[in-house]
């Protein structure tokens, strides 16, 4: 009896202690905050880290954000910081399926940045399109004008020509910080693969390593007035820190696609000032995780409070005014005042020339792009893309593109790589100072494992961003990427084809070709390229590219190949706003982009179908053809190649950064991107890419396979492999493997 006694009361002991965890667990799901209670915070890890810096972000993140508790609700009205310009209703439905996304996820930094800072607004004084090293022109003469801080994160650091001209802007800082009496804080950011990180993803590099012969960082005395601390960081196996960007003195911020390292790319920058850089010096902090010591200087100085820095500075805003009138200058008056400049110096490694303001920079590189005496004008640009050894053996790349005839070469064909734009291209700007324009940062966190969920990968803010940009297109998208093998996005651009959007892809010839053979990478362009005009698999119309409830638990998650998601990859699509929701017009646009795709095709469920050659004339694939050619280069030649990431749908919405169209970008590596939305950005970031080189003129594949073919010859370019690999596809995957590693892949 005595034995019976004391085990009831062991068990209802235990019961009764049960039952409160149950309750307390419950109290604690109760209590945990929304997504929409944290955007609405005023606490973010800045605002952490600027009131304790002795504290790592990383345990910021885990005290603020480890929690959080799923909302049917609808959102708040005017949820988001975008400022006083109203965003589209596409822009601000993609915001709110971001939110609930994150939510879904249970990973609120999936984005890499606190909620609050996830919508923000910004101006874009200068856009780049140039080979990779015009672009670290830029960013060293950003860093020789710091006065407190610099915070530069890349993929690849790799000692070279382009290196070196980071390396000299650090001297130049320090000497010119010394001039005044201060010390410089210089966080770098970089991955190259480490052992050590299968126990810390974050590794603090040593002197003895940031200062060999890989690398070549300068040592501390050579630089003794700057404070300089270098972090490695990786997440193995594959969680690539892939992101790319730098922010000066938290006034400024620089999102470009290129890395550190000699290449023969041409690349893409923006220049970001405004609120947005707040956003992009949280994704530093979070990025960057551990001990920062000393710590950044500019913790407790949004770039909220301070002028817009371009557009303050009068010799800049001299560019958009000519003989004191109000005439604006274009790109072709750009482009002449470099003729007007040929006494100007160029700005190379280990002989720099730099310039106080932005408006000397452009003139500089300008007279860098004319013809020198004897020169034509595509002999000046193969010249300057001539960069590498590769480029310039046999004397160099030589240009194979028409020459334009004197008269048009200036005002209509010169390449201007440096775009600035006026202040008239932003609300109120033609009568004061711009008003930022609604932006939004669109990024993901690493994933290591090799193989992955697609139903949790969509809900990644990036790949929320891409995939609803896209089913929310009504007239047109463009894209430009070295890669595109998503499996998701795939039937998106097939959906986007037969409900009438124009769609535009230019990708570049062969790029990593070894890499995207690998298993899970998907395969090359020209596979996707075939596949996208005639592969039957995606025109299926089983599955609703809407679903009006959100992804649940219930949802098959399998660890798939991207060959094998086929129906996953549609049905675990990013959660989704319900339609009856009222987000002030933006659930009535959701339902009518609907109506339009469910009414887009007649075909039975189930019945595949190939695209028409009406559907066909508005899929339109290009590979990357440089402005010196008129025919595509492949990529393992390493002589002209593309490495531009960009997005943009209905000429107003665009998406910019690190992230490509391809399986290692949706599902592993960690990108920066930030989206924003502007008529008059789109107009002008187009007039660039298109000038800037000749893909539009020459790189249209054919519909038939998707592959480029000489228009007199019909041959392949040389080099490409075509729609069939080869049975031992799997070893040029290993080595593409390889060489991404070394950096001689393309990351």
């Amino acid at each position: 009896m005595i034995v019976e006694a004391l085990l009831i009361s062991i068990l209802t002991a235990l019961f009764f202690q049960q039952r409160r965890r149950r309750r307390a667990r419950a109290l604690a799901t109760m209590t945990r905050p929304t997504i929409y209670d944290l955007v609405q915070s005023t606490t973010t890890i800045s605002s952490e880290y600027a009131r304790d810096p002795s504290v790592e972000p990383g345990k910021i993140t885990k005290r603020l954000y480890s929690h959080v508790r799923e909302t049917d609700e609808s959102p708040p009205p005017n949820l988001g910081n975008f400022g006083s310009v109203p965003p589209s209703p596409l822009f601000l439905s993609i915001y709110h399926s971001i939110l609930l996304n994150l939510a879904a996820s249970g990973d609120v930094m999936a984005g890499m940045v606190s909620p609050p800072l996830i919508a923000s607004s910004g101006v874009v004084p200068l856009t780049i399109v140039a080979p990779l090293p015009d672009i670290v022109k830029h960013m060293s003469n950003c860093i020789v004008r710091a006065k407190k801080e610099v915070f530069l994160a890349t993929n690849f650091w790799i000692n070279s020509d382009t290196s070196r001209i980071v390396t000299d802007a650090l001297r130049e800082l320090s000497k010119r910080a010394g001039e005044r009496g201060d010390r410089v804080v210089v966080k770098v950011l970089y991955d190259r693969g480490n052992v050590k990180q299968a126990l810390e993803h974050h590794q603090h590099v040593p002197l003895s390593t940031y200062t060999n012969d890989k690398v070549n960082l300068p040592p501390p005395d050579e630089i003794p007035n700057i404070h300089m601390e270098v972090v490695n960081y990786h997440v193995p196996l594959v969680g690539t820190f892939h992101s790319k960007f730098m922010v000066v003195d938290r006034e400024v911020a620089l999102l470009m696609s290129n890395n550190i390292q000699d290449n023969d790319n041409l690349e893409m920058c923006v220049r970001l000032e405004g609120p947005i850089v707040d956003s992009l010096y949280d994704v530093c902090l979070a990025s960057w995780s551990t001990t920062l010591d000393p710590p950044l200087p500019c913790r407790d100085s949004p770039a909220m409070t301070k002028p817009l820095p371009s557009y303050t500075d009068p010799s800049f805003l001299a560019l958009f005014t000519k003989d004191s009138t109000k005439e604006p200058v274009n790109l072709s008056s750009v482009a002449q005042a470099g003729h007007d400049s040929l006494d100007l110096p160029e700005h190379l490694p280990g002989n720099p020339h730099y310039d106080a303001t932005i408006a000397g920079e452009i003139r500089r590189i300008q007279a860098s792009y004319a013809p020198k005496p004897g020169e034509t004008h595509l002999q000046a640009v193969s010249r300057h893309f001539n960069i590498t050894k590769v480029q310039k053996a046999d004397g160099g790349v030589q240009p194979t593109a028409p020459e334009p005839s004197p008269d048009s070469l200036v005002p209509s064909e010169e390449m201007t790589p440096y775009i600035p734009l006026p202040p008239s291209a932003f609300p109120g700007g033609e009568i004061g100072s711009p008003t930022p324009i609604p932006m939004l940062v669109a990024s993901r966190a690493p994933l290591g494992t090799p193989t992955f969920s697609i139903p949790q990968a969509v809900k990644y803010p990036q790949n929320v961003a891409f995939l609803e940009a896209i089913r929310g297109a009504q007239k047109s998208i463009f894209i430009q990427t070295p890669n595109l093998n998503a499996e998701p996005l795939l039937p998106e651009l097939v959906k986007a084809v037969r409900r009438g959007v124009q769609v535009e892809i230019w990708v570049c010839l062969g790029y990593n070709d070894a890499g995207e053979l690998l298993p899970y990478q998907n395969g090359t362009n020209e596979m996707i390229a075939n596949r996208l005009y005639n592969d039957p698999g995606l025109f299926t119309t089983t599955h609703q590219a809407h679903p009006s409830v959100p992804v649940t638990a219930n949802t098959k998650e399998s660890m798939l190949t991207p060959n094998e998601a086929g129906d996953a990859s549609q049905a675990a699509e990013p959660h989704r706003l319900n339609e009856s929701d009222d987000l002030n017009a933006n659930a009535n646009a959701n339902a009518n982009a609907q109506d339009v795709e469910a009414g887009s095709s007649e075909l039975h469920p189930n019945e595949a179908q190939p695209l028409s050659e009406e559907e066909k004339s508005r899929l339109k694939i290009y590979n990357y053809v440089a402005k010196d050619q008129d025919k595509p280069i492949h990529n393992k030649f390493k002589k002209r190649s593309c490495h531009i990431k960009v997005l943009i749908v209905d000429s107003h919405l665009a998406i910019q950064g690190n992230g490509n169209q391809d399986t290692q970008t949706y599902f592993h590596s960690q990108e920066i991107n930030v989206m924003l939305d502007s008529e008059e950005v789109c107009k002008r970031w187009m007039e660039g890419l298109r000038r800037n080189q000749n893909t539009e003129k020459y790189g249209l594949v054919s519909p038939l396979d998707g592959c480029w073919h000489d228009p007199k010859t019909g041959e392949m370019a040389e080099g490409a492999i075509g729609v069939d690999p080869g049975r031992f596809s799997w070893a040029k995957g290993m080595i593409g493997a390889v060489q991404r590693v070394r950096g001689a892949g393309g990351f």
